[in-house]
């Protein structure tokens, strides 16, 4: 059962989240079932990025963004941290962003991973972590599924049909 926008924890906002489930690792429905959906953003290897959440029930703790270049796979959202920040008390309904650099590869598989962990304890359990990702391709690589869309909308339809490609000839 998918977890309604309503009761979520915490809400990636850009790029588009892949869905609203959080509570399963590495991408928020998890068991297995965290495949990949048909819309992505597209980047550039190298570039800096805006990353935008909603928190919405407030927990102390941290959030982290990492990286895999081939999937979802934790191990290498592990060894590809992009950004730590502090969540402190009192921050609920807060809207959060970061800015963050994508490694300087290329890769149409590519995901970016949003972590609110629920606690300052360095060895947080699995029930303390709230889980989200986004589904990106790095680089001019139009070997993308034809059915998939570059860029998509965002939860609030700010950055609707958004490509990150940079015009030819720049």
């Amino acid at each position: 059962t998918s977890t309604s926008a309503a009761s979520a924890h915490v809400l990636l906002d850009e790029p588009q989240r892949r869905y609203d489930d959080m509570k399963g690792g590495p991408c928020g429905k998890g068991d297995g079932l965290d495949g990949r959906t048909q819309r992505f953003t597209r980047y550039q290897p190298g570039e800096t990025i805006p990353m935008r959440w909603t928190e919405t029930i407030d927990h102390v703790g941290s959030w982290v963004v990492s990286f895999d270049d081939d999937g979802a796979d934790e191990a290498d959202f592990e060894q590809n941290v992009l950004h730590t920040e502090a969540d402190p008390a009192n921050a609920s309904g807060l809207g959060w962003a970061a800015t963050v650099t994508l490694p300087d590869v290329t890769c149409t598989n590519c995901t970016l991973q949003l972590l609110q962990i629920m606690t300052t304890n360095p060895n947080p359990s699995p029930s303390q972590i709230y889980f989200q990702c986004a589904d990106i391709v790095i680089g001019d690589d139009d070997s993308a599924p034809a059915e998939i869309e570059t860029g998509g909308c965002s939860a609030t339809g700010s950055s609707c049909g958004r490509s990150m490609v940079a015009p030819s000839g720049t």
